[in-house]
């Protein structure tokens, strides 16, 4: 029984690589040539002395080379199935680990940047930087800090010069769909508001003082050119 479901699978590799018709086809050839082989094994074993043919052993060795060829089906069929789910969960944990990503940015950077530049509309890239190595963010992701606290002219002037490839827009669109409901025109006020619901306090921007991040009260203007 076993050697008969593996030369179904012999059978059907071989006939696949053949490109002998769809691959249920294949399953069904290999599975008649299996039982036409069956058969002719136990007629021969007819005209062996000491040995009989026996229609059960036929019945038996059918039933493995059956076992295999539905088992052949199944992986056949539900291939696609699978490797849809694969790619699925493949995304769906791509798109969980940059969530994440934008979540620390966007609850880390902003007080990181308070605390070591004062309260301001907007940073220099180069302060950025040094708030994302103080925060002990991965600077691999600088770009989404970039895109919420920079200007887009500074956003491009830095990416021009360091020779990088990046969209101010299309940073925002993706920090906007996992934070802000899809609104990639995004305030810092907005920002302000999910730091604070993850555990860092008004103050920290200015609290109800700041319009964007401070004003009146700041070490910068609303402006926030340095």
């Amino acid at each position: 029984m076993t050697e008969y479901a593996v030369l179904v699978s012999l059978a059907i590799i071989v006939l696949r690589h053949s490109r002998l018709g769809s691959r249920p086809r294949c399953i069904w050839l290999a599975f008649g040539l299996a039982a036409v082989f069956a058969a002719s094994d136990e007629w021969h074993q007819t005209f062996v002395p000491g040995r009989d043919g026996n229609v059960r052993d036929v019945f038996i060795d059918m039933g493995g080379a059956l076992l295999a060829s539905l088992c052949w089906l199944a992986r056949f069929r539900y291939q696609g199935t699978a490797m849809s789910f694969m790619h699925w969960l493949q995304n769906w944990l791509q798109r969980q680990r940059k969530r994440r990503v934008i979540g620390r940015y966007l609850s880390r950077l902003g007080p990181m940047l308070v605390r070591l530049y004062g309260k301001a509309k907007y940073y220099k890239p180069s302060q950025v930087l040094a708030a994302v190595k103080a925060a002990n963010l991965r600077e691999a992701d600088l770009c989404y800090g970039l895109s919420v606290y920079c200007t887009p002219e500074d956003f491009n002037d830095y990416h021009a010069a360091s020779g990088e490839g990046c969209s101010y827009w299309e940073m925002r669109v993706e920090v906007a769909e996992h934070h802000f409901h899809g609104n990639a025109s995004f305030t810092q006020q907005d920002v302000m508001a999910h730091t604070e619901s993850h555990g860092h306090s008004g103050a920290d921007f200015g609290g109800h003082h700041g319009g964007d991040f401070g004003g009146h009260h700041g070490g910068h203007d609303g402006g926030g050119h340095f």
